[in-house]
């Protein structure tokens, strides 16, 4: 399964009048991305990271490295600089996204499940 922890705050690195999505807008936007993959949205919750409001999106049917482009797809078209991505068969994370990077290495310590 992956775990998807997407913003919904819009980076300025996008536009100099960020503002944010609603929750809907972003599942809406999931939903679009993963048309014609084989990932199946199972579970999502909004939830707060310390930040911002965050929906939490659980996937089931594809792998990480099957869907990171329409990840780092979908991350652009919100306007984030990443999604946190969680893999729970090999435990591991990544921030998928033109900024990944920016924000350092995956940390559990700020992914919400």
């Amino acid at each position: 399964m992956l775990i998807l922890n997407i913003g919904h705050d819009q980076s300025n690195r996008f536009t100099t009048e960020p503002g944010a999505w609603s929750s809907e807008h972003v599942l809406k936007a999931v939903h679009s991305a993963l048309e014609g993959t084989k990932a199946e949205v199972t579970r999502v919750k909004v939830d707060q990271s310390d930040t911002e409001e965050t929906t939490v999106i659980y996937l089931r049917g594809a792998e990480l490295n099957e869907i990171i482009d329409t990840i780092d797809s979908l991350a652009d078209s919100l306007m984030q600089d990443c999604i946190a991505v969680y893999c729970t068969e090999t435990d591991t994370g990544t921030l998928a996204g033109r900024y990944g990077d920016v924000w350092g290495p995956f940390n559990t310590d700020y992914f919400l499940v």
